[in-house]
């Protein structure tokens, strides 16, 4: 699905990362990250959280998607960046409006892991 993998990378630049218009437009209402200290994060907090966050480039690897219904897909990826390596999860849900981003999981890669 290159639609849901343009719109992951798109949530990777920092230009709509620090832009709260452009995150609102992608994340569903009811849209939950578990992030990697365990925390979980809404919609809100990751809106004006991004705000916040140093601008910094993200290289996307190993992206697949799976569909889990007729209108919900996972996508799984690794992201590596000066702050090092970490697997991704999302799922996107296709709404009469478009993708909208459900759930968000971010887990820092081990450095002995394949």
């Amino acid at each position: 699905m290159e639609d849901i993998r343009q719109l992951e990378e798109d949530l990777l630049k920092p230009s709509i990362r620090r832009s709260a218009v452009e995150v609102s437009r992608l994340l569903a209402e009811d849209f939950q990250e578990i992030g990697a200290s365990g925390r979980i994060f809404t919609r809100e907090d990751v809106i004006f959280g991004l705000e916040e966050e140093r601008p910094v480039h993200r290289a996307v690897a190993d992206y697949k998607t799976k569909p889990l219904s007729e209108h919900l897909y996972l996508a799984t990826y690794t992201v590596t960046s000066e702050l090092g390596t970490s697997l991704r999860s999302s799922i996107w849900r296709k709404t009469n409006s478009g993708w909208e981003l459900v759930f968000h999981q971010g887990t820092p890669k081990k450095a002995n892991q394949p």
